[in-house]
Formats: structure tokens, sequence, C-alpha cells
């Protein structure tokens, strides 16, 4: 192959995109003061440095987190090798992100050269355009978004195998890629749906046996019939079917929603910078060219087509259904990593029919037409990138910050780091905030030290002074409203542990039903006239209006008490319990502090608790939910 027109071909686009693709993104991501953990970088790659927990992820919910149903070992068995080969240098996290995406962009572009291949500039305007499309800038500059860059991969390896299987190649390789893809992210459910779309649009006549549909042998309906299987180990593992992210489980499908969703990420996968009207206006144009390049073909085309248009889409936004609705935010189109290309495709797809009806001289005007969007992507795609590197500068503050006030800290048992200030004004949406309780801890550091944050656990929520939580410690980390980080003196007054009653300070599942029963304190011992309690954790904190019984600060208490109305003329009330399963799920080795004032002294009662203990919480608020529902 390699000594063909089509092999030398193949090898100048894979060293193209590869070398090129990398070098650029990585040299982009790095170049500002040098690459960062952020969110769940750091928990994540904590939990992946064990090989017994790289074990039971293959087994169990990944991360061993019950509020988001993830089955994903593949990923965590990536972060296991990498940390491996690089420690807990970020850089190499990255370049092992971004050799991936550039080898998508291969496989993409050998895909559509298989399914199109004339003219050669379909399939390098579509591959191309994606090399420099801003949704994806997110997943490669952040560990994490491995899910991304690494079920994709083997999503398009899967197809470039099926075409391949189709034209005579091995089906074994489409299957493992398949379940690779399916233990990688949950998105690749929609793969079977993109492997049957192949099925009906190559153009290739099929070799190889399988279900016959329109006349035509269907290899990949095997794999959609397979589907089932899949659920049903889901469910055996995680207990759900679909599950996903927990909150978004938790509520209603909402149609509409869904629909203003996928349109404005078809319109913003195409033309990011421009404003609402047009975006929409190409959007309706995009969609109309879809509907009349199947439904308006030859009669034995119409039904291939038609059947191939749609179990592309479906592959592409069925998996998205749960995410669509919060993608009508701009700032989500992250989860458009992969399905910005659908819009890629149709576009160009457009221009390459209009060349072909329109006469010679509309061949050469085409591909410049088709390459038109790269014109709004790759300002897109700068702007992004600044708005990462400004999040990654305040991640580095924020690290030496808490460095320096934890080296600092008197030595008590109740010792924090506290960060105060409003920090998300100076995030990007991948917040550093959910990897604060395992930034300051091994392998990162050397000694443990937890961090919480006075971030407000929903803007409702009542703000946590920092006078409060950071009494007694010497000094906390403070974000200025322009974004600037600084460590500022605590309050010097006495910080002591306050004393637990009725258990040893963890709560374990049989303590449920203890709490449920309130017949007898579970708690921590506080002077009789406390009224206001601090809630400190490492996603977020409150404070609460709470009323001790017998000298006794009930834990039962604190769950039910109230942050405030939900939403704006609701007249419902948010409980702390249904914040605080995310400290406990996503943070399970960070204590819950509960602090208060008294007199000259501030009081600390800290509150941890079992993964059992979680699992059954949220399992029991799971069905309280749905009752209400």
């Amino acid at each position: 192959m390699t000594g063909s027109p089509r092999g030398a071909e193949s090898l100048a686009a894979f060293g193209c995109f590869v070398v090129l693709g990398t070098v650029a993104v990585v040299t982009a991501a790095l170049f500002d003061g040098g690459a960062v953990f952020k969110a769940d970088d750091y928990p994540t790659i904590a939990y992946a440095a064990s090989l017994q927990n790289v074990l039971h992820d293959f087994v169990g919910p990944q991360y061993d987190l019950q509020f988001f149903a993830f089955w994903r070992p593949v990923i965590t068995a990536s972060l296991a090798i990498d940390e491996a080969l690089f420690g807990v240098e970020p850089a190499g996290f990255l370049v092992m992100n971004c050799l991936a995406f550039a080898s998508s962009v291969f496989l993409l572009w050998m895909l559509l050269r298989m399914l199109v291949p004339d003219p050669r500039w379909f399939a390098w305007i579509v591959a191309g355009s994606w090399l420099v499309h801003p949704a994806p800038v997110v997943s490669l500059d952040w560990v994490v978004g491995r899910v991304d860059t690494h079920s994709v991969l083997l999503m398009l390896a899967a197809c470039v195998l099926h075409v391949r299987h189709r034209r005579g190649g091995k089906r074994y390789p489409v299957m493992l890629m398949i379940g690779l893809a399916l233990a990688a992210k949950e998105s690749a459910i929609g793969l079977p749906f993109l492997l049957l779309g192949l099925d009906f649009l190559d153009p290739h006549p099929t070799l190889v046996r399988g279900p016959v549909v329109l006349g035509r042998a269907m290899p990949a309906l095997i794999y959609v019939a397979l589907l089932p299987l899949y659920f049903v180990f889901r469910y055996l593992v995680l207990g759900v079917v679909l599950g996903g992210y927990g909150f978004h489980a938790m509520q209603s499908f909402d149609a509409l929603a869904v629909v203003d969703g996928l349109r404005q990420t078809l319109g913003l996968s195409l033309l990011p910078g421009a404003p609402k009207l047009p975006r929409d206006l190409v959007v309706i144009a995009l969609v109309l060219f879809a509907m009349w390049w199947a439904l308006f073909s030859s009669r034995e085309r119409r039904a291939m087509r038609s059947f191939g248009v749609l179990a592309i889409s479906a592959g592409m936004f069925a998996p998205l259904a749960q995410l669509l609705p919060s993608m009508r935010d701009i700032g989500q189109q992250r989860y458009a990593f992969f399905a910005c290309t659908w819009s890629l495709v149709a576009w160009a797809g457009a221009w390459l029919y209009a060349s072909r009806g329109l006469g010679r001289a509309s061949k050469r005007v085409a591909p410049l037409l088709a390459a038109l969007p790269a014109l709004l992507l790759v300002p897109a795609r700068v702007a992004e990138m600044h708005k990462l590197e400004s999040h990654d500068r305040f991640v580095r503050e924020v690290s030496k910050a808490v460095d320096d006030v934890a080296a600092h800290l008197p030595g008590n048992a109740t010792d924090i780091v506290v960060l105060g200030g409003d920090a998300e004004k100076a995030n990007h949406p991948q917040r550093l905030l959910w990897g604060l309780g395992a930034m300051h801890a091994p392998p990162f550091r050397d000694r443990r030290v937890d961090v919480v944050t006075l971030r407000k656990l929903v803007p409702f929520a009542t703000a946590v002074e920092p006078d409060l939580a950071a009494a007694g410690l010497g000094s906390y980390v403070a974000v200025e409203p322009d974004g600037r980080v600084q460590t500022r003196n605590a309050l010097p007054i006495e910080r002591r542990a306050a004393k637990a009653r009725g258990f040893e300070g963890t709560l374990d599942a049989p303590d449920y039903d203890r709490l449920l029963k309130g017949d007898e304190a579970v708690g921590f011992s506080c002077a009789a006239d406390v009224d206001r309690v601090a809630v400190l954790t490492s996603v977020g904190s409150a404070m609460l209006k709470i009323a001790p019984k017998d000298g006794v600060l009930w834990v039962r208490d604190l769950l039910v008490a109230d942050l405030g109305h939900g939403t704006a003329g609701s007249g419902g009330m948010t409980p702390l319990v249904y914040l605080l399963v995310n400290a406990l799920d996503l943070a399970p080795h960070s204590p819950v502090d509960i602090v208060w004032r008294e007199g000259e002294t501030v009081r600390v009662g800290r509150l941890r608790t079992t993964r059992a203990f979680t699992e059954r919480l949220i399992r029991e608020l799971r069905v309280s939910l749905q009752r209400a529902e």
C-alpha cells in the first residue's frame, strides 16, 4: 500500500495532521507559563495512580462515583499509563490528548477519502476545518478531556475499519474498537448507528455477508442488535441503564430544550463568531440540503441516502440528548467535540454538489467557499485558547498561594486552607473548584492539607465570611473581584475541634437509619445559644440557620436545613443534603467542616462519611426525587 499513490497520500496526510496539529496545539497550550492540572484532573489522576482502582473501574463505576454513573475503564487505564510515564507533570498528559486528536483528524480524513474519493479537496477541507475548530480546545488542554480525544479516536478507528471490512477486511478489529470505545465514553452508544449509516452511504459494493436491507448487505446491523447487551451490562455494574450525570438523569425530558440546544450547536459548529440570525439561517440551509440530498436523489439511491443521513445524525446527536439543553449556553460547546463535524461535512458537501451542477468554473470556486468557515473558526479557536491561558494563570496563582498558606498553618487538628472570594469569575467552564480536595495531597504534594472554597453551594445560599471560615489559621487565599489571587491574614482567635456525640466523626451505612429515626443525638457538642453555622467543603460552602438540641448540633438537622428558595417564585426550599452529595461523592477523602463561633473561640466539627454511607444517601435521594416528580 505504501508504494501506491493512495498509500503515499495517506502517509503524507498522517504526517501533516499529526506533526503540524500536535506541534501547533501543544505549543499554544504550553507557551504561557507551562501546562497545569485543572478541575477534576487532581482527583482522577490520584485515583488512577492505584492499580487496584484501575482494575475496579472495569467492574464498577468510574472513580467509584455514585452520583455520576460512568463506566470508562479505558480512560482510567490511560491516566494510569500516563502517570507511570510522566509522573505528575501535566505536559505529558496533554501531549497524549493532542496526539489522540491529531490521529483522529487523520482518521476522519481517511474515512472521507474512502467514501468520497473525488474530489480530493473534500476530505482535506473537512478534516482541516476540524483541526482548527474551537470545540476541541478545552478537551486538549484539560487532562480529563481525554474522554473526548481518546473515545473519538476509537470511534473513528472503528468507522475506518468497518468500511474496510465492507470491502473484504476482517470483522474482529471493528468489534475490538467498538468495545474499547464503549469502555471510554457513553456517547459511543451512537457508534453502531454511525456504522449503519456508513453501510447505507458507502458507494463501494459490499464484499461481505450480512443482513440485507434494500438489496444491500448491512453488516453493522449486528452491532445495533448487540447494544441491549451493553445496556444490561451497565445495569449490572452501575445499577442504571443510561446514567451519566446524576443531575441530568433526574431531570425530566424537555424535547424543546433538546431541539434548541441542537440548533445552537449546529450553528456554532460552523459559524462560531457570527450573530444568531446568520447562524440560524445556515442551520436551516444545512438541514434542507441534507433532506434534498437524500430525498431528491435517484429512485435507487433515495431510500439508501435517507436512512444513511438519519442513522449518521442519530449516531452523532442522540448520545448528547441529556446535554443538548445545556448546550444552549455558548460556553458549553466542548460537548460538540465530535458532533461539530456533522456541520462541516454538510457545508462542504453542499458546495461539492453545487460544483457538480454549475459547470467547470464552479469546481474551482467550490473549494474556496467550502473552506470559508475557517475564517471564523480560527479566530474563535484563538479566543478559546486565550480563555484557557487566563484560566491556567489563575490555577497557577491559586496553587502557589495554597502552598504558601499550607506551609504556615499552625498545626491544629482542624487545619485547612480556605479559598475565599468569587473564584468562579476567574474560571473557565471546566473549573478548578472540583479538584480542590485533591490538589494539595499525594501524589501532587507530600503532605495532605484539605482545601475548601467559600464559593456558594448554590447562588441563593448565604455566603460564608472568611473571618469565620479561616479564623485561627493564620492566613487564607483570597480571590479579588478582578481575578487576582492574594494571601490575607486570618482572624487571630483560638480554633478548637468540637466533640462528636453519638458517633466517632465518621458516618457509615448503618448510621443512615439512626439519622432517619432521630431517636438519639448524632452530632457535635455546642453552646445552647448557637444559631448559625458554616458548612465548608471542597466544592462549595454555605451558612445555615440551625438550633442545637440539648447542647448538641444534630447532623440530621444539618442535612435537612434549608439553603433557601430553589428558584424565584417557586416557593420550594433546597435542603443542604441535595448539594452535599457532590462533596461526599467527588471528594470522598476530604471532610465536611461545620464551623461556628462560641464567644472568643471558633469551634469546628469535622464530619466524614464512608463510601457505603454516600451510596445509601444518593440511592435514597434518587428515590425521593423520583417520587416528587
